[in-house]
């Protein structure tokens, strides 16, 4: 027999607003230790002199589960992708 499915509850609902909570907690944590202004408007400028403005995001799909220093997070800033360690300086713009 199967379940009887509860579309009424707040199951899925509670579980999307639990899970982007828990991923701006991650962020929060992730820019205090090291120095990443993500979720921000910025002005990050890469080793090979690229400068880009925009929203620092993280690029990966999977976080890591820790918020420690992670060298080769990938990030982007609008379409441009490239990995933590890429980054020579950044700036928060807002």
């Amino acid at each position: 027999m199967q379940d009887e499915f509860n579309f009424d509850g707040d199951g899925p609902a509670a579980g999307m607003a639990r899970w982007r909570a828990e991923q701006k907690a991650w962020q929060v944590q992730f820019a205090k230790n090291n120095g990443l202004p993500i979720g921000r408007e910025c002005r990050v400028v890469l080793k090979n002199d690229m400068e880009l403005v925009g929203k620092l995001e993280t690029a990966d799909h999977e976080l890591p589960l820790d918020a420690s220093r992670k060298p080769d997070l990938h990030l982007r800033v609008d379409k441009c992708n490239f990995k933590a360690s890429e980054i020579a300086s950044v700036a928060r713009m807002d």
